[in-house]
């Protein structure tokens, strides 16, 4: 495995896009497009998307020993998955169960719970993949689950980047930073 630090995540976006492709060629990865549904409530704006590869998708029950270490995908992770190693803590592979191409998993190297908070390094690592990403794939964002009953399908500390939404903006945009209101959103579908 390379390991990427911030300066070298150049390529990142057509090297994940070559892998991507490929995976999907052999039916080891399992992608279907997926439209989003806008949906505003209360004043502010949604994006639901459906996809069928979600019911492929294996989510570990809440008292499975994966959750505690023992055992997982993401402890010996399928090298034919694995785009890089960024810095020294984690590792970022193209999601086997993707909405979007591509869709990616970062995750610790070394097995942390879901459930723990996220650190200056996952930050990091974070931010470091983001910011390569954004040349080639266009903005990105980073979920995380915190848990199983946040909707982690694993036990293994990881994070979600998948394109930022561009049907409407996400509410930190929406923020008037001088006047600490919000902006009609209305505006934005």
């Amino acid at each position: 495995m390379e390991n990427w630090g911030a300066s070298d995540l150049v390529d990142l976006t057509a090297k994940a896009l070559r892998m991507f492709d490929e995976l999907l060629s052999r039916r080891k990865l399992f992608y279907a497009e997926s439209r989003p549904e806008i949906v505003q409530h209360e004043g502010f704006l949604f994006e639901f998307r459906q996809s069928p590869v979600l019911t492929k998708k294996p989510i570990l029950p809440r008292d499975a020993k994966e959750r505690s270490g023992n055992g997982g995908p993401f402890l010996n992770p399928d090298p034919d998955f694995v785009v890089a190693t960024i810095g020294d803590h984690h590792v970022l592979e193209l999601n086997m169960y993707s909405m979007f191409r591509p869709m990616f998993v970062l995750h610790t190297r070394e097995f942390a719970p879901q459930t723990d908070d996220l650190d200056v390094d996952d930050v990091s690592a974070a931010r470091n993949v983001m910011a390569s990403l954004q040349g080639g794939s266009g903005p990105q964002m980073m979920l995380y689950n915190c848990g199983v009953d946040a909707g982690a399908s694993q036990g293994h500390k990881h994070m979600q980047i998948v394109p930022l939404p561009s049907s409407f903006k996400l509410y930190p945009e929406l923020a008037d930073s001088t006047e600490g209101e919000l902006r009609d959103p209305a505006h934005n579908l």
